[in-house]
């Protein structure tokens, strides 16, 4: 009994001695508003003795197609930024519970991302992302026993994580959350010197201006690369961040996705070339050749266009076939496996 409670003190010694206070923590706190967690410092960073904690865990890597995690991050850090910035503020009116007595009035904002946090994810035993945790003073070590979760909607808003936190924070309203818009009045003054000296370029170029606004090959052109620019998929890997290729088990490099869930940034490039292609011999087929005046040379171009477009429009529905396996048509066996 002895031996057990001489232990018991030493534990507790250890953990006081090693607690970090308010104060200390709000130092190790980037510039960016959060306390970042990683497998070097959690068992230390989660000691909050005198303060809440909210901790966001996270996964960011494309590779692991998490779109909540990369909806709700960047409002997640912002209102962290701004929070901080409410604290290092010297507003009277400004939410500031440094010098609160209640230690559950005083919080930080925590922030852990897969990538560098696996044991730390080990530990405590999740299964997938996003995560939201709520620590009361004195429950971070806990890990897995935390005080409240945040529940993600299909939609997140982060009006409803703000009320969460405003309810799990004494004396700490919704407002104080609120994310400040930026300043709008250098953008305005910028673009207001913009539109100037474009209404200036236009009005002293204006005969070469009216000359290229009336050329319809210009819009040809620029019609056929905003069609290729939305069918190949270049929005989906700019709002997914998709990476370029993957590697099977065997190493082979994989440039085209099975199944239309994903996509690869490869596989956009090669459907861009390939419809680029096709529009170049179009354009010949409707535009070019019907004013050539050599029979032979209109026939040659002709055939030459058309077996063409027919092999570029065999790839891609070859390539239809690698994103869903059942599908039944083929338009000539070139291609296929």
């Amino acid at each position: 009994m002895k031996i057990s409670a001489i232990w018991s003190a030493i534990l507790l010694f250890v953990q006081l001695s090693c607690a970090i206070t308010y104060e200390k923590v709000l130092q190790n706190v980037g510039k960016d508003g959060l306390l970042h967690i990683n497998d070097k410092n959690f068992l230390k960073s989660l000691k909050n003795d005198d303060y809440s904690l909210i901790i966001f865990i996270t996964a960011e890597d494309p590779r692991v197609g998490c779109t909540i995690c990369h909806e709700f991050g960047p409002q997640y850090k912002a209102m962290a930024y701004q929070y901080m910035n409410n604290l290092r503020s010297e507003d009277p009116d400004t939410y500031n519970p440094i010098s609160d007595s209640n230690d559950k009035a005083r919080v930080i904002f925590a922030y852990s991302d897969f990538s560098d946090s696996r044991k730390y994810f080990e530990q405590l035993g999740l299964a997938s992302v996003p995560r939201l945790f709520y620590y009361e003073p004195g429950k971070g070590p806990q890990l897995a026993t935390f005080s409240d979760e945040y529940s993600f909607l299909v939609s997140e808003n982060i009006e409803n994580f703000q009320n969460w936190v405003a309810q799990n924070v004494p004396k700490l309203l919704a407002k104080n959350l609120k994310i400040a818009p930026p300043d709008q009045k250098p953008l305005f003054l910028l673009s207001i010197v913009l539109i100037v000296m474009t209404a200036i370029v236009l009005y002293n170029f204006r005969e070469n201006v009216a000359k290229i606004a009336q050329n319809r090959y210009v819009w040809q052109i620029l019609c056929f690369v905003l069609i290729i620019l939305f069918i190949s998929g270049h929005m989906y890997n700019e709002i997914r961040h998709t990476d370029s290729y993957k590697k099977d088990r065997e190493g082979n490099i994989i440039y085209i996705s099975p199944g239309h869930q994903n996509q690869f940034g490869a596989e956009t490039q090669i459907l861009t070339v390939v419809y680029g292609a096709i529009t170049i011999a179009l354009g010949l087929l409707l535009s070019y050749f019907p004013t050539v005046k050599d029979a032979k040379l209109k026939v040659v171009g002709t055939v030459i266009s058309c077996i063409v477009v027919s092999i570029l429009y065999t790839y891609i529905v070859e390539m239809y076939h690698i994103k869903s396996p059942g599908y039944p048509l083929h338009l000539f066996n070139v291609f296929a496996n």
